[in-house]
């Protein structure tokens, strides 16, 4: 039974959603609580093979959502690998890794239909238990590695 994809998906997607809501005045508590609740405090980011800092990665992620209107978020091919000696609770650590495709359909339109740009990565995260979290769920990812592509949605005629 998998316990590790579905909580990852579940942190990535509030906040992908939150991100895309901020756009239209959307409060960033709502997003800084989401992002809170997926990354450790002391992550360590690797994005195309270079290092980047937590509040880096939350800028990139909030940038990446200018002009959005709608946001749709793929999940391709994901993996999970418990750490040993986890058992089948709620609270498994691990590894997961697999292929996210972010669509994001923006604001601006190109031949009567609007533009979108798609994201393409490739990610493998360690998410383990946050000793200083006292309160819910302890997880968090702690190492994160990205290798991404952007590009703009081919438009058809």
């Amino acid at each position: 039974m998998s316990i590790l994809i579905p909580w990852l998906q579940d942190r990535f997607s509030k906040i992908y959603d939150i991100s895309s809501s901020q756009n239209e005045g959307g409060p960033i508590e709502d997003f800084s609580a989401g992002f809170d609740a997926a990354f450790a405090s002391n992550i360590l980011i690797t994005i195309n093979g270079e290092e980047v800092s937590r509040d880096g990665l939350r800028e990139g992620i909030i940038s990446s959502t200018f002009a959005a209107t709608h946001i749709q978020v793929e999940w391709k091919d994901l993996i999970e690998v418990p750490n040993q000696g986890s058992d089948d609770s709620d609270l498994v650590t691990g590894m997961v890794a697999g292929q996210l495709v972010t669509t994001r359909s923006l604001k601006f339109r190109i031949r009567a239909a609007p533009a979108q740009n798609q994201t393409i990565t490739i990610f493998q995260a360690r998410i383990e238990n946050d000793t200083t979290i006292s309160s819910g769920d302890p997880r968090r990812i702690t190492q994160l590695y990205y290798t991404t592509l952007s590009k703009p949605v081919p438009v058809h005629v």
